[in-house]
């Protein structure tokens, strides 16, 4: 029930058609009314309102949101006409949201934008600016491109407050309900304070497992040794980690060793790692004043997104879109597949699966 903040640099690794989906929906149904007055040119995926989308267009923004969030075409072609429907539709909530966010003269700036990428890239990005500059070479996008995603995901998060200022907070007497009906769940799991290296060979991580077994402290050795820019200076520690936090084999390792034990190697998708145990904190039952704002937000969260899809579904059930015959989603005016809350920007260029970057073993 309490969790440790997890990284940022995890980044957007769901299944693509729902990671497409989902990135600016924020909760919401999409349901359009698909006109089918007048023809579309050839080129075009889809008219909204007055603006003619083409599939050219539509591509370039599948592969902005490619370098920024992982979202790749499947290798499968029997499932790429599925994506493209579903990638169409996708655009669709997205420009709907700006034009509602635009008539409600909600603006971000952009000296907003910049001031948020400077800061992302400074708290997450290991390598800084420099490392900003490659991941655009590599990915082939501007950071034009970073900007206006940032500043579309920045007014949707200012519409969703707008929309939702009004919804009161939950009362305490409904977080004593909630905590009572799920009252045996309540439990703190066991947490661990954990020191980590992670360096890029085997060699090199049985090298940092031999000097920390030696001298039995692994945390003089990170400003060395570590590749994770997040860490490296604070000794390596990842504070207070649960179990379900790690990936699976770190996780075992950790959780298979004694106080003050260096472990590893452990390989994951970030490289090697070493770590030790500096703390152990048991599993114990959770008060009610323990997760009582935490059961306030929650539930004040589910009736302000409750609140967000009945809004969704009015101004969305307004908007004209007439899509070409090869991008007509299965089911215009039904829901996405899968859609999430408003979530923070994620620093762009952070590590997708075919280009991870060191970090630690924390999911």
């Amino acid at each position: 029930m309490i969790e440790a903040l997890k990284h940022l640099l995890e980044g957007t690794r769901g299944k693509a058609v729902a990671a497409v989906l989902a990135l600016l929906v924020v909760g919401g149904v999409v349901a359009v009314v698909v006109s089918r007055a007048g023809a579309l040119p050839d080129d075009a995926a889809f008219r909204y309102d007055d603006r003619v989308v083409t599939a050219k267009q539509l591509d370039d923004r599948v592969e902005v949101l490619g370098a920024l969030y992982g979202v790749q075409r499947p290798d499968d072609d029997s499932k790429s006409d599925d994506f493209n429907r579903d990638a169409a539709k996708s655009m669709v909530v997205s420009l709907v949201l700006a034009a509602e966010a635009a008539d409600r003269d909600i603006e971000i700036s952009d000296k907003e934008a910049q001031t948020e990428l400077d800061k992302l890239i400074d708290q997450q990005l290991t390598g800084g600016r420099d490392a900003f500059v490659q991941f655009l070479g590599d990915s082939g996008i501007s950071e034009r491109d970073v900007l206006d995603e940032i500043r579309a995901q920045l007014a949707t998060s200012r519409l969703v407050e707008e929309v939702t200022a009004e919804v009161p907070a939950a009362t305490e007497a409904e977080a004593r309900a909630t905590y009572d009906e799920f009252r045996d769940e309540m439990v703190t799991p066991e947490g661990r304070r954990l020191v980590n290296i992670v360096v890029e060979s085997k060699s090199d991580a049985d090298r940092v497992a031999r000097l920390a077994t030696s001298s039995g402290e692994l945390a003089p050795l990170a400003t060395t040794w570590s590749l994770d820019g997040s860490t490296r200076d604070s000794g390596g520690d990842l504070g207070l980690i649960t179990r379900d936090q790690l990936e699976k084999a770190y996780g075992d390792a950790a959780y298979a060793a004694t106080k003050d034990a260096i472990f590893g190697p452990v390989k994951t998708s970030y490289g090697w790692n070493v770590g030790q145990v500096t703390e152990i904190v048991a599993a114990r039952p959770v008060s009610f004043d323990d997760v009582k704002a935490e059961i306030i937000e929650r539930l004040t969260a589910e009736d302000k997104l409750e609140v967000w899809r009945d809004f969704m579904a009015d101004v969305l059930a307004d908007a004209e879109v007439e899509y070409a015959d090869a991008y007509l989603p299965e089911d215009p005016d039904g829901p996405p597949a899968d859609v999430t809350p408003s979530a923070p920007v994620s620093t762009p260029g952070a590590p997708a699966p075919s280009s991870p970057a060191p970090s630690s073993p924390v999911e």
